[in-house]
């Protein structure tokens, strides 16, 4: 009903952990990735290095870093040619088991084309999943990439920490940027996980359509809020 007053198009899907209670909506609706693909170009490189049983140089260490914690463009242009463009990506996602999720190589005016990747919320889904239980990734490579996302700047911690009361920890990554395709209109996204009050939030939203960014914000942190009244309720007895 919320979204009937909206022009955005939007997908959110959150889970609980804790209580094992998922909320879908339009799950395997597609969408293109903005920055939030830098989770997954981090993912793919680190999986990369841990089957080559090497450890990340200071070079690309200093680049993951700006990459998720700053949303620095040019750093992930760099791990995104390091880890073999579209090939590396998809690849390393078909060990993640992301389903909808295609990278895509060339040229985007300035920067690399990992922008355009194509998700769903479902996939983002699994991502985080990815780095926060046991599966391709070690538990040294999946608290590392936790650990950047828990220390986001504050000028981007909008988003999925509108689902997060005082105390909770927030581990998140954003993405927004406008598409010409779309008439320059706004792509605003959030992934992330939410712990604290007994439950353990994994979140993922994408929103195409937004006439500016502020919209896209305010879109994607009222479903964030309007959902997680309804997680909440479910353990009322942890409040």
């Amino acid at each position: 009903r919320y979204l009937e007053t909206r022009v955005s198009g939007a997908s959110l899907v959150m889970v609980d952990r804790t209580t094992g209670f998922t909320y879908r909506y339009r799950p395997n609706a597609e969408y293109v990735t903005a920055s939030a693909a830098k989770v997954d170009i981090l993912a793919a490189l680190l999986l990369q290095n841990q089957r080559a049983r090497r450890k990340l140089s200071a070079a690309q260490r200093a680049d993951a870093e700006i990459m998720i914690r700053y949303s620095d463009n040019k750093a992930a242009d760099r791990l995104y040619t390091r880890v073999g463009g579209a090939a590396g990506v998809d690849a390393a996602n078909r060990r993640l088991k992301l389903r909808r999720t295609r990278a895509v190589d060339g040229k985007c005016i300035d920067l690399l084309c990992w922008s355009l990747t194509r998700t769903t919320a479902a996939d983002q889904i699994r991502l985080l999943q990815n780095l926060v239980q046991r599966g391709p990734l070690n538990a040294a490579n999946r608290a590392y990439v936790l650990g950047l996302m828990g220390r986001v700047i504050k000028e981007q911690s909008w988003g999925i920490s509108a689902a997060a009361r005082k105390g909770d920890e927030v581990a998140n990554k954003n993405g927004w940027m406008t598409r010409e395709a779309d008439g320059d209109r706004w792509v605003i996204n959030s992934i992330g996980r939410v712990t604290g009050h007994g439950h353990d939030f994994l979140i993922a939203v994408l929103t195409e359509h937004n006439p500016s960014s502020a919209y896209g914000v305010a879109t994607v942190e009222h479903m964030v809020r309007l959902a997680a009244v309804k997680f909440r309720a479910t353990t009322p007895w942890l409040e």
